[in-house]
């Protein structure tokens, strides 16, 4: 038995079209590879997919990746206001939107938008780090005098 990889409806081994939604199960996919389980999890290709990112993937639409956008946002405002907090956040979402981009690029766009938030973000918290330090040490030398 398999099931239909559009509406999860039960399918014989042998039918190509979905008795559901006459969805063709055979049209320029692999259906050993490609199929639904009630809206769970999907497997297209050998990578764990949602329902959701599987319309997006066989439709032909790729989508902008948040992770690298809220990384980029973080990353810019962090360097005037919050900068311990949001440059690290920064560089996590950077991280996890390279990530992303590099295991389904066929469905994510905005790579660019994680790399710029991973760099702007190391680079914000190293200066950060370097004004924090030469405070420190400003105000030891005044609690010297």
């Amino acid at each position: 038995m398999k099931f239909c990889a559009k509406c999860g409806s039960q399918m014989d081994d042998a039918q190509r079209f979905c008795p559901g939604c006459g969805f063709d199960m055979g049209a320029g996919q692999n259906t050993s590879v490609s199929y639904y389980n009630g809206g769970q999890d999907q497997y297209y290709g050998g990578q764990q997919q949602s329902p959701y990112d599987y319309f997006y993937m066989h439709e032909g639409v790729r989508k902008t990746n948040a992770m690298g956008i809220v990384s980029l946002i973080c990353s810019l405002v962090g360097l005037f206001f919050l900068g311990p907090i949001l440059e690290p956040l920064a560089i996590i979402f950077g991280g996890v939107g390279i990530s992303q981009c590099n295991k389904y690029p066929n469905l994510y766009t905005g790579k660019g938008f994680a790399v710029a938030g991973l760099v702007i973000g190391i680079i914000g918290l190293v200066i950060g780090l370097l004004i924090i330090m030469m405070m420190g040490s400003f105000l030891g030398l005044l609690a010297a005098l």
